[in-house]
């Protein structure tokens, strides 16, 4: 923003107080059209910052919503673990009344119906009976369920609601065959429907209530740093190592680190057109009478410009460095770069914009929370492993044992549970290997 507007975003000065304090009015002052353009353009600027602020807001009703999703499906999972239990069980008495001293056959009937003969000190419960014989029953083996404790598969017929809900639930879980040409790997339909769903709500955000108008361009490119500040602290928290998403919705690190991906290349891309849109404006669009005689080498120059090239460029070399051609070949150099990068873009960003203070200290303390904390700390083990060369001559495998631990229910032992207490599914870790060298202890590579 110029120093023209800076003159006019206290609304408490006026050019009538300015007169009256003896002041002399600069030439645009004295031009109410001009003057009411830029009241305008400030009042629209902090809506737009009013209307980015709720997009976090959104992101935390999504968050609840698969949360609450993921409580439910665990909850009825218990449930039925335990009646499934419950009908394992033996019956006491079931026991002593069907068993006797000479081990004799009784019949014992299946749910269509059909008696069979099955053994007296058979006393499992909820159909779990020993497969009827068919020398001596004329019964279609193939209807009948595989798993013990199973009904027979003759289902009432489903709503075609219901059909449409499992074949939606089928196509969502399709992964399609990778890209032509470049053989490149894609999602589930799934993922990439989330995907293009949260980068349209980026993209509402940009233009909700957005004047067009080259006029009014300069509210464009602000907005589009104002979209890269806000998602800036959940970009941190879905890097994360010990994942508190992973917690709440679920999902694994694995599948986490893939919105992680495309939110950092979705806001690279945000910030190249904000720094291409304040150029823009700036050598092409911005009126004559605001420019107040300030060349293209000024404005290039200063500190606010320079400090935003600087986070432009860090995010930028994030992004190429993240790329998966340079990650799998250099990963050790990958993660330094990344740790490095984005602490110098912090500063950047805090020096650049005021308004991205709140979003980057919130960023900063998702990263030392997450890996100076819980990662160094609280989540660490170390372990004695073997090392075997399996016959392809390059693929390692790595084993270690040891005893896990009685579990507890208490809130510390949740809060430090590491693989030493067994490993659940989605769970993931950071192998390091001291023994290879000094140069070795600041590698991790994740494996799930």
């Amino acid at each position: 923003m110029n120093a023209a507007l800076r003159h006019v975003i206290p609304r408490g000065v006026s050019a009538a107080a300015a007169a009256a304090a003896g002041e002399e009015l600069p030439d645009w002052a004295k031009d109410p059209e001009k003057v009411a353009y830029l009241k305008f353009l400030i009042a629209e600027l902090y809506r737009g910052r009013d209307v980015v602020a709720s997009y976090n807001l959104v992101v935390l009703a999504v968050v609840v919503i698969f949360a609450t999703l993921q409580w439910r499906e665990t909850r009825r999972d218990r449930r039925k673990w335990r009646e499934r239990l419950a009908r394992s069980e033996p019956d006491p008495s079931e026991d002593k009344a069907g068993s006797d001293g000479d081990g004799d056959l009784k019949h014992q009937a299946f749910g269509d119906g059909v008696e069979t003969p099955s053994s007296s000190s058979n006393t499992l419960r909820g159909g779990d009976v020993t497969p009827p014989d068919p020398k001596q029953v004329d019964i279609d083996l193939e209807d009948r369920p595989l798993l013990r404790g199973s009904s027979p598969l003759r289902r009432p017929a489903r709503s075609r609601l219901w059909n449409v809900h499992w074949r939606v639930r089928a196509w969502l879980a399709y992964q399609p065959r990778p890209i032509p040409i470049i053989n490149r790997q894609l999602p589930s339909n799934g993922t990439s429907f989330f995907v293009a769903a949260f980068a349209g709500l980026n993209i509402f955000l940009h233009f909700y209530h957005l004047p067009l108008g080259a006029k009014y361009f300069f509210l464009f490119a602000d907005r589009s740093g104002c979209i890269f500040i806000v998602n800036l602290p959940l970009l941190y928290l879905l890097a994360a190592k010990t994942q508190p998403l992973k917690v709440l919705t679920g999902r694994s690190y694995e599948a986490l680190n893939i919105f992680h991906r495309r939110l950092g290349e979705f806001m690279c891309l945000e910030a190249l057109v904000h720094m291409v849109s304040m150029l823009v404006w700036r050598i092409f669009l911005e009126p004559d009478w605001l420019l107040k005689g300030n060349t293209v080498r000024e404005y290039l120059f200063h500190p606010l410009i320079l400090e935003g090239f600087g986070a432009f460029l860090s995010y930028e070399l994030l992004y190429f460095t993240s790329l998966a051609s340079f990650r799998q070949r250099w990963y050790e150099l990958f993660l330094a770069t990344h740790v490095f990068l984005q602490v110098v873009a912090l500063i950047f960003l805090w020096l650049h914009f005021a308004t991205s203070r709140p979003y980057v200290a919130c960023a900063l303390a998702i990263f030392l929370l997450d890996r100076l904390i819980w990662r160094l700390t609280l989540k660490s083990m170390s372990t004695m492993a073997d090392v075997t060369i399996l016959p392809d001559g390059e693929t390692l495998l790595l084993s270690a044992n040891w005893d896990i631990p009685p579990q507890t229910t208490s809130t510390t032992s949740r809060l430090t549970h590491n693989i030493r207490a067994g490993w659940r599914p989605t769970d993931h870790v950071f192998l390091t290997i001291p023994c290879l060298g000094a140069t070795h202890i600041p590698n991790a590579a994740p494996y799930s």
